[in-house]
C-alpha cells in the first residue's frame, strides 16, 4: 500500500527532473535503445534514487 506509493511519487519525482533536462543522450548509449536497457535503467534509479537525485539536479543546474 503505502510503500508503492512512495515508490510511484519517488519515480514521478526523478521523471519530472529529467523532463527539465532536456534532449540528451546517455553516456554508451546509441540513438536507439531497446526496451530491456530502459528497464535496467529504471531499475537502477529505482534501488540508488539519492545517487540519481544528485546526477539530475547536477544536469539541470548545468542547462542553466
Amino acid at each position: 500500500g503505502g510503500q508503492t506509493i512512495t515508490r510511484h511519487q519517488s519515480m514521478k519525482s526523478l521523471i519530472v527532473g529529467l523532463s527539465h533536462v532536456g534532449k540528451c543522450r546517455l553516456p554508451g548509449w546509441g540513438p536507439r535503445v531497446n526496451c530491456n536497457e530502459w528497464l535496467g535503467t529504471l531499475s537502477d534509479i529505482a534501488q540508488n534514487r539519492s545517487q540519481w537525485r544528485k546526477r539530475i539536479h547536477s544536469l539541470t543546474l548545468s542547462k542553466s
